[in-house]
This record gives C-alpha cells, sequence and structure tokens, in this order.
C-alpha cells in the first residue's frame, strides 16, 4: 500500500479540481455554442429554436422570440428562416438598425429570397433610408410581380412617408404594367390619383 503524503495530496486535489474545472468548460461551450454537435444535429437543434421563435412572435412575445431567434441562426448560420424570424422580433421591438443589419446578413446567403428584400425594405423605410429602400422593394418586385401587398408598402411609403402622391401614383403605373387585369391594384391605382389630385 502507498503512502499519501501532504504534497501529492494537494498535487491530486488540484488535478481534480481541474479536471472537474475543463469538463465544466466543455460543457458550456457544448451547451451555449454546440462546438461538439455534428452539422445534422446543429440543423436539428436551429430547426427547433426558429420553430420556438416563430410561436413566440404568433404570441408577441418579441423578447422572446429574438433569444430563441438568434440561437438558431447561431446553431446554423444558413438558416435563411431564422434571420427572418430575428429580424421580424428586433422589428417588432422597434430595433430597426439591428434588423436592417441581421436582413443585410440573411441576403448576402440568399439574394433572392422575398420576404427578406420586402422585410429589409420597410425597414429602411422607418429608418428614412428611402433610396435604399426603393431598391428593396424593386428587388422584391421582380421576385413576386403580383404581390399586391408588396406594391401597396411601397406607393404608401411615397405618400405617407415622402410626402409624395404622385410618386406612389407612378407606383401603381409600374404595377399595372406588370399587372395590367389586376383589379385590386387597378383600384388602388385609381384611389391614389385622386389622392394626387390626379
Amino acid at each position: 500500500m502507498f503512502k499519501l503524503n501532504k504534497k501529492k495530496l494537494i498535487l491530486i486535489s488540484l488535478i481534480i479540481i481541474l479536471v472537474i474545472a475543463i469538463g465544466g468548460i466543455l460543457y458550456y461551450f457544448q451547451a451555449e455554442y454546440g462546438i461538439f454537435y455534428s452539422l445534422k444535429t446543429r440543423k436539428e437543434i436551429s430547426g427547433r429554436f426558429l420553430e420556438k421563435a416563430e410561436n413566440l412572435i404568433k404570441q408577441a412575445s418579441f423578447i422572446e422570440s429574438e433569444r430563441a431567434a438568434r440561437k438558431a441562426v447561431k446553431y446554423n448560420s444558413a438558416n435563411i428562416k431564422a434571420y427572418i424570424a430575428l429580424g421580424k422580433s428586433l422589428y417588432a421591438q422597434l430595433k430597426f438598425t439591428e434588423a436592417k443589419g441581421v436582413y443585410l446578413k440573411g441576403l448576402k446567403q440568399n439574394p433572392e429570397n422575398f420576404e427578406m428584400n420586402f422585410y429589409l425594405a420597410n425597414v429602411l423605410r422607418d429608418l428614412k433610408e428611402f433610396d435604399l429602400a426603393d431598391k428593396y422593394y424593386k428587388k422584391a418586385t421582380e421576385i413576386e410581380p403580383g404581390n399586391i401587398v408588396l406594391w401597396a408598402s411601397w406607393a404608401i411609403s411615397y405618400r405617407d412617408d415622402r410626402n409624395d402622391p404622385k410618386g406612389a401614383v407612378k407606383i401603381y403605373e409600374e404595377a399595372l404594367k406588370i399587372n395590367p387585369d389586376n383589379e385590386q391594384l387597378q383600384n388602388l391605382y385609381e384611389g391614389a390619383k385622386k389622392n394626387a389630385g390626379l
């Protein structure tokens, strides 16, 4: 049987403490960042956080939905829907500059995403960055040219935000070139003309 002197006992205690500390650090990074998860597992975790974020958005719990969406993005930075959920959560909290950054980051991965372009245009509108907003409204109309809500939002940005009712008329004229038989757009166009005194 071997004898433990005071020095050996202290050394063994320090080794045990060190092992526990390293284990705790690894556990933290695994739990917080998923650094040891496979790509498939990270995507699954991201999907669960995204689902939670979307449900919280429906409940108007935007602080909690922001947290869940951030984790969805963290576990899978290629998850476009996670960027959309995060942007919506930030927008609802009037964090327009942060929402802008999120949408721009998401668009780097998928520049043809309609929602991302449309939501970014609305954020830029609220930030009074109208020229840039027009760029993203235009891109969104190229992706979904028949989307009435998009055209109306763009026209309203001229009428209300820029105090340019004739600009709104021009937006509806552009919409009708692409969608000449759309009765809803025709009615909106007539209303915009009346509002502009034309």
